[in-house]
């Protein structure tokens, strides 16, 4: 299952987190970027699922460490700037691909 296609289903409410572990744990991951997720993911599910809740609360212990939180945001400019120069690739391999036709 594509995450942004779960949360598209989520939001429609035609998944609940409730009812599939995959689900849960495909929601935290978009947790930390969205505050209705977190929230609900802590409302109905951290009681029903240990393991959830004990990933929740590293999350949260991990992420008032200035350290890991610059470590984090290193990684995420990394992964976005790559994510880019891809882009630009693709599009340069179009211009370059209709100039030869």
């Amino acid at each position: 299952m594509e995450l942004p296609k779960l949360l598209i289903k989520w939001r429609r409410g035609e998944v609940n987190p409730r009812e599939n572990q995959l689900v849960r744990w495909l929601l935290l991951l978009e947790a930390s970027e969205d505050e209705e997720i977190t929230q609900v993911l802590e409302e109905s599910v951290m009681q029903e699922d240990q393991t959830l809740k004990k990933a929740i609360d590293e999350w949260e212990r991990v992420s008032q460490d200035p350290e890991v939180l610059l470590a984090y945001e290193a990684r995420r400019k990394a992964l976005l700037d790559e994510k880019s120069a891809l882009r630009r690739a693709e599009k340069q391999g179009e211009i370059i691909g209709e100039e030869r036709e």
